[in-house]
């Protein structure tokens, strides 16, 4: 596997990114999707000393991959590292009596992060347009941030990806953090589900509000000035991007795959699908594998920040409360 994605594995239907290794069509439990994805290694937290005369550093130590000794991040006294296994099987109860199937597993930029993706629903928008409702676990082993579970959309017509986003919180969804019992801190997958569900219906709804509301020339510039405003601070290269950002999702708001279904062409709906489909699909990243750039982002980066962004303008405009 390149760079940033580590190791993948995706059960049934090819994932919109096309990357990961098929591991056929039945559904699978967390353990069997640790294996396949790579991702059956632990972590344990080892003092850090200074290179050259071995003095001990107690404020903080390294987690380390077992597997292969190297270094994931230095963290705090706190930190309390969470294995692999413990962060998904959680999850298992809801795959036995079929609620949940994984889809997609895997490990980013060599281990610092890992995710799980499992399916829970779908729900049509508006007619011939569904979108598919996941729940979405992932952690970080580098510190860098807490163990989430959210929960992610995925517009079938064109593979859309995006976190759900009901509110401005951008750790929207269940989060816990690296310094206790896991087992303790996170509900019962049950519940969890539960959680989920009211997370979905209360989206599905915004959405169809969204399917309703009439976009007219001037808000779809309004509403692209306020996805991507001037600053005065914008040098003439900076400005020229803005523009071109701008007159990009105009032209996916008319041109974009999907939108001329009925019930989405010049609705806010079909303009929160144009946000959608720049950041999975056109958005221009940096490094060798954009594909895998664009989906770490999508889901877990700047791209999702735009697309909660953009949904939080809509909503305004349609008020969708």
């Amino acid at each position: 596997m390149p760079a940033e994605v580590e190791s993948m594995m995706y059960v049934g239907e090819v994932p919109w990114h096309g990357l990961g290794t098929y591991v056929g069509d039945n559904p699978v439990t967390s353990e069997e999707a640790i294996i396949s994805a790579g991702l059956d290694w632990e972590v344990e937290l080892q003092e850090l000393r200074t290179a050259e005369d071995e003095i001990l550093v107690p404020s903080h130590k390294a987690v380390v991959r077992t597997s292969d000794a190297s270094v994931l991040g230095v963290v705090g006294n706190r930190y309390k590292p969470f294995q692999n296994k413990e962060i998904f099987t959680f999850l298992d109860d809801l795959v036995k009596d079929g609620s949940l199937r994984y889809h997609t597993a895997g490990s980013l930029r060599n281990g610092r992060k890992v995710w799980m993706l499992g399916k829970v629903g779908n729900a049509e928008i508006v007619p011939q347009d569904a979108i598919d409702k996941y729940l979405f676990c992932w952690t970080s082993h580098d510190g860098s941030g807490s163990t989430h579970v959210a929960f992610v959309s995925i517009r079938v017509v064109c593979m859309n990806t995006a976190r759900v986003a009901l509110t401005e919180a951008s750790d929207a969804g269940i989060k816990i953090r690296h310094t206790g019992e896991l087992q303790k801190k996170v509900e019962s997958a049950r519940e969890v589900l539960g959680f989920a569900l009211d997370e979905f219906m209360s989206y599905e709804n915004a959405l169809k509000t969204l399917a309703e509301f009439k976009m007219s020339d001037s808000l779809a510039e309004q509403y692209v000035n306020l996805l991507f405003p001037d600053s005065p601070e914008e040098d003439k290269e900076t400005s020229a991007h803005t523009i071109q950002m701008r007159d990009y999702i105009l032209d996916l708001m008319t041109n974009g795959i999907g939108q001329k279904i009925p019930g989405v062409e010049n609705t806010a709906y079909g303009a929160y699908n144009a946000v959608t489909e720049f950041i999975t699909h056109h958005r221009m990243v940096r490094g060798s594998n954009p594909m895998e750039r664009r989906f770490e982002a999508s889901l877990l980066g700047a791209g999702n920040d735009l697309v909660q962004n953009a949904f939080g303008i809509l909503r305004n405009m349609a008020g969708a409360q």
